[in-house]
């Protein structure tokens, strides 16, 4: 059995993506303890927990197959949701960076 660090990060990785669900239930609860504004907007709500997510589900893939923390790909719908975010007609001016957290 490999006790290497990286196997070790990749294996724990894997077990944590088993319930990546109940990892992402928990990181909702503080950010809307954190930011309590971003989730008076149902939109903003929802692209939030879509975010989410996304970034729970990138970060457990690089770390199960070994990949740097930063050489992990951000979700492709980044860029879409930083302009959504960004845009005047956004209905929380307080959700405006909430969309690419650094995980």
């Amino acid at each position: 059995m490999d006790f290497s660090a990286d196997s070790l990060v990749s294996r724990a990785a894997r077990e944590v993506g088993l319930r990546a669900d109940q990892l992402i239930h928990d990181v909702e609860p503080c950010l809307q303890r954190g930011v309590p504004e971003v989730w008076e907007d149902p939109d903003v709500a929802r692209m939030t927990a879509e975010n989410v997510t996304e970034h729970v589900l990138a970060a457990l893939a690089g770390l199960v197959h070994g990949t740097e923390p930063d050489r992990i790909e951000t979700p492709a719908s980044d860029p879409d949701r930083a302009r959504r975010l960004a845009s005047p007609a956004s209905a929380s001016s307080a959700a405006r960076g909430m969309c690419c957290p650094p995980w």
